[in-house]
């Protein structure tokens, strides 16, 4: 799935360094790729971002709670306690 984002990536960068908007863009990658592919907000934000002077093609951190965890100890409390469940 991410070497598909990117593949999409470098179109919206080539798209958006040969003067297209973000609507005829998004239109374009739906009509080749599939509907839904890429939403036009979606390229909106990534055509501000060319705009700035970034055109790394990578996300950006998302802010909010990390997800990282000890799988190894979660695996040995699981272990430990059968009624243990991992939903939050």
């Amino acid at each position: 799935m991410e070497e598909s984002k990117q593949h999409i990536r470098h179109v919206l960068l080539w798209e958006f360094q040969n003067g297209n908007n973000a609507a005829n863009t998004a239109k374009k990658i739906c009509d080749v790729i599939g509907k839904g592919v890429v939403s036009e907000r979606t390229v909106r934000n990534w055509f501000a971002k060319f705009r700035s002077g970034d055109i790394s093609l990578q996300d950006e951190p998302k802010p909010g709670r990390s997800a990282d965890i000890d799988v190894h100890t979660l695996k040995i409390l699981v272990k430990q306690s059968q009624r243990q469940t991992t939903r939050v």
